[in-house]
């Protein structure tokens, strides 16, 4: 649990009337006496121990009533875990994305360059020194798919954003700036480091034999 903080009546009326817009005398003069009791609100670390939490301030004596939008928390709960697999999903695909670019376009240079290759070879040049270029190659590509998926993921994040804001005001999503340094370097960095071995294991299968 983050925090308990309490609400006492003079408070919690103040509180509806802000809500509402509305002036707290004006409610002190219409009402007769403040029908809001004294009230606690709990913050919680994770979402899923809430129905438990719920069930333990109930059965205390004290407790009059506990409201914690039920179905609204699950519903929420469920859509964190569908993003986090959406998340995973894309990431597989710019795995795979990646591999498939990387391969195709080594197979390709390959495959145009064969002759020139044969040549290198005849003329004592090394295996680095013939594959650097397709390392660089395949490497640079990768880079310039990580970050078309990362504007893609942005983007899409950013509709997201402005969805919920309207829909779903009460969602607790990142705002777009806290998280973009992170899913930049992120991206990159993955990009490079699959691109990496996506062009080594491409010069390995590609290399023309003798």
């Amino acid at each position: 649990m983050d925090f308990l903080l309490g609400h006492f009546p003079d408070k919690a009326l103040n509180q509806m009337a802000e809500s509402y817009q509305l002036k707290g005398e004006y409610l002190k003069n219409v009402l007769a006496e403040n029908p809001l009791q004294a009230s606690y609100s709990l913050k919680v670390k994770d979402s899923q121990t809430i129905p438990q939490i719920v069930e333990i301030v109930k059965a205390m004596p004290e407790v009059d009533d506990v409201v914690y939008g039920g179905q609204a928390t699950d519903s929420l709960v469920n859509l964190q875990r569908i993003s986090g697999g959406f998340g995973l999903l894309l990431f597989f695909i710019l795995v795979v994305a990646i591999s498939l670019i990387v391969a195709n376009t080594l197979r390709l240079s390959f495959a145009i360059r064969k002759e020139e290759i044969a040549l290198e070879r005849l003329l004592g040049a090394g295996p680095l020194y013939i594959v650097s270029p397709f390392l660089w190659e395949g490497i640079i590509l990768g880079l310039l798919s990580a970050g078309i998926a990362i504007l893609i993921v942005l983007y899409s994040y950013k509709a997201l954003i402005g969805w919920a804001l309207i829909s779903l005001p009460y969602l607790p999503l990142k705002p777009l700036d806290s998280i973009k340094t992170i899913v930049i370097s992120t991206g990159l960095i993955l990009g490079f480091v699959i691109s990496f071995i996506g062009s080594v294991w491409g010069v390995r299968r590609y290399w023309p034999k003798d």
